[in-house]
């Protein structure tokens, strides 16, 4: 696998190509909001690393109805109307 860090404005990102999916569809990640290049590099290296030890570095994957259902949620909470939620 190979990745690279750039510089985006203020900030460092880095992208690198992950293993192919079921599908065989390329899988490439990026993650910005570094300070530093350094900050930037040891990121990469640390999600390379767990790659190449077989582990999941992004196992938080959240589905579309579990984000609504939560934000419906927080919504209520916030003093949303029951008809207003029902719609």
């Amino acid at each position: 696998m190979k990745g690279s860090v750039k510089k985006r404005g203020a900030t460092w990102y880095w992208w690198a190509d992950l293993p192919r999916g079921a599908v065989g569809k390329r899988n490439r990640k990026s993650v910005g909001g570094f300070r530093t290049r350094r900050d930037c590099e040891a990121d990469l290296a640390r999600t390379l690393a767990e790659i190449g030890n077989g582990r999941d570095p992004f196992p938080e994957h959240t589905t579309l109805a579990e984000y609504a259902a939560e934000w419906l949620e927080h919504k209520r909470a916030d003093g949303l109307r029951p008809t207003t939620a029902l719609r």
